[in-house]
């Protein structure tokens, strides 16, 4: 028999055992190490470079950053300098 009314449809709620009570205290938030030794840069570069620096990445699987770190090192040992990155 096809129901008539809107209510035939309707979801008996109160059968539903409730949801347990949400915390209302914010989760700690994950505190990160200060770096003391590292610095932040940013860098622009031309599009074509950051292209090939993503084919590397996808060759090799390092990071950008171990890269970056690398062409440094490349740097300072070409202008007679230690490798410190």
């Amino acid at each position: 028999m096809p129901a008539s009314k809107l209510s035939d449809y309707a979801v008996n709620r109160s059968k539903r055992t409730p949801a347990p009570p949400q915390s209302t205290t914010p989760a700690e938030p994950k505190a990160r190490k200060p770096a003391a030794d590292v610095q932040q840069m940013i860098v622009r570069i031309p599009v074509e470079a950051k292209r090939q620096l993503s084919h590397i990445k996808a060759d090799t699987g390092e990071s950008l950053q171990d890269l970056t770190r690398e062409a440094l090192n490349l740097l300072f040992e070409k202008r007679g300098l230690p490798q410190v990155a």
